[in-house]
């Protein structure tokens, strides 16, 4: 604790110097000048060093090819690599027979009944057959690039560093580019800490060590296809020019893969895509409502979308007989999933354990924990693990301040619509996650990466309100309490990543005493 606050008290002596000497709470962030873009760029990298760094020490050691024919039974592999060789073999369902006693039961899907019978775990089992009912994503986009090359295909960690790379590069970028448009008082000092704070706020890192690496290749897959879009589409809708159409074509694949990644992902984006396009199709464009050129963004963005929906109703018919069936209520897991639904009274439940969850409390900084529930007295089931809410990290309490941008008439017809919007995406994917699947923190990831953009760019709009006191007193305030909330924040979403339990790979312990001696703030020993 005492190195925190001296930690704190040297930032805060430092901000004050940096001030008076440089002026860095004044200077303004100018888009056009090259050292602020050479500054902003950046602050990209500590981001993506730390990707790599996650790669080579923290994330899944295993990180050698895997040999391609499989050298060993089918069953060993992730569900990636099982697709992948359904395909190579000219057919959809993995490659390995379902097991008499298995398909003698009653329902297959109730975990009592499958007791003392091997099967393969969190599969979907259909009509006397195994698949993968993961999003084929990321064996389109890195699995067979790999094996085209190689000859081999990737192993998890390599997986999950490209993704890393992939999303701890598009957020800054975000951040920077909604600065561009939306921002017009922001001091370079806050901006360049708004980037790192807000890729780290996406927790990434902490997606980087989650045991059964292939549930998290799906939300790290989502999560860099989400952020390719979001920033694909913002500068799309921003020029009617021949640019903007490859931009928003650009932006239609990538939601394509974000839907063949993590669809509920693809379900919050909903909550954006809509609000933006009807005010991209009404909005005047120096004075003229040029219709024609607007009809030809909208098909430059629709047209992927809708070929990859097409891809996925047949792919789903051709597996389970159904457009709409993905194979989630055939999945052999820790309950019958098929025995979810949704339920209007646990709105409310859904948005306190992802929102507002109460925190175990630790005697180490930042003294949180992943909290474990258990739920009673349900005529159905839920099912609990290690889970946090969105307010773990400090970053967040962003969105508690939406309603400051919300009903002020200074900002935007476009924002005070917007920041409701996602708020509302926000609470219904909660609710989704909630109901159809239950509580564990790779659920929360799913709501991280907008969750913590909206915030963000929220606290950096109200600070702008705040530089138009005339007491410099609040403005300086204003901006070195933003300062520490960024700083702090990036240093919370850190320990998080670091937080060692049984959902969470194990950093060696050599590794741990290094980050303690260069990092002590972090307390990861207690």
């Amino acid at each position: 604790m005492y190195v925190l606050i001296a930690i704190f008290v040297v930032i805060i002596a430092g901000l004050v110097f940096g001030e008076v000497k440089w002026g860095i709470l004044r200077t303004v962030y100018n888009p056009t000048k090259r050292s602020h873009q050479f500054i902003s760029m950046l602050a990209i990298l500590p981001c993506l060093v730390l990707s790599g760094l996650f790669y080579a020490y923290i994330s899944d050691p295993v990180s050698d090819p895997v040999a391609y024919p499989l050298t060993q039974g089918v069953n060993r592999y992730n569900p990636y690599i099982q697709q992948f060789d359904a395909f190579q073999k000219g057919q959809l369902f993995i490659d390995y027979e379902v097991s008499e006693e298995l398909n003698a039961l009653d329902n297959p899907y109730d975990p009592n009944q499958r007791i003392g019978i091997y099967y393969l775990w969190d599969r979907a089992l259909y009509e006397s057959h195994y698949y993968s009912y993961f999003g084929i994503a990321p064996i389109l986009v890195v699995y067979y690039p790999y094996y085209l090359v190689t000859g081999n295909l990737p192993s998890d960690a390599f997986v999950g560093l490209f993704f890393m790379l992939l999303i701890t590069f598009f957020v800054p970028l975000i951040i920077l580019d909604l600065a561009k448009r939306i921002l017009k008082k922001t001091p370079l000092s806050l901006l360049c800490l708004a980037m790192v704070a807000a890729t780290f706020g996406t927790n990434v890192f902490l997606a980087a060590r989650g045991v059964q690496p292939y549930y998290y290749i799906a939300i790290l897959s989502g999560m860099a296809f989400l952020a390719i879009f979001l920033f694909l589409f913002i500068k799309g809708l921003s020029s009617v020019k021949f640019s903007g159409f490859v931009y928003l074509f650009g932006a239609g694949i990538a939601y394509g893969l974000l839907f063949l990644s993590r669809v509920n992902m693809a379900i919050l984006a909903i909550f954006i895509i809509v609000p933006s396009l009807l005010f991209y199709v009404f909005r005047l464009t120096n004075g003229k409502r040029i219709i024609g050129k607007k009809t030809l963004g909208l098909l430059s963005l629709a047209t992927p979308v809708v070929i990859t929906l097409v891809f996925s109703c047949w792919f789903n018919d051709a597996r389970f007989s159904s457009p709409w069936d993905f194979g989630n209520s055939y999945q052999l897991t820790v309950s019958d999933v098929s025995k979810n639904t949704l339920h209007i009274k646990d709105l409310g439940l859904s948005i306190y354990y992802y929102g507002f969850q109460n925190l175990e409390l630790s005697n180490q900084y930042s003294y949180i924990t992943f909290t474990y529930n258990t739920f009673e007295n349900y005529d159905y089931f839920i099912y609990s693990d290690a889970s946090m809410s969105l307010l773990v990290t400090p970053l967040m309490i962003g969105l508690l301040l939406s309603p400051f941008i919300i009903f002020n008439r200074k900002y935007s017809v476009f924002l005070r619509i917007i920041f409701p919007a996602i708020l509302l995406g926000i609470c219904f994917v909660a609710w989704l996650n909630f109901s159809l699947g239950g509580l564990i923190f790779r659920y929360t990831l799913d709501l991280c990466l907008i969750g913590t953009l909206t915030s963000t760019i929220g606290l950096l709009l109200i600070f702008e309100r705040i530089r138009e006191s005339r007491h410099k007193w609040i403005q300086y305030t204003g901006g070195g309490l933003l300062a520490l909330l960024f700083l702090t924040s990036s240093i919370v979403s850190l320990q998080i990543a670091l937080i060692t339990n049984g959902n969470l790979i194990v950093i060696k312990e050599s590794v741990i005493a290094f980050l303690e001696t260069v990092l002590p703030f972090l307390n990861l020993m207690g």
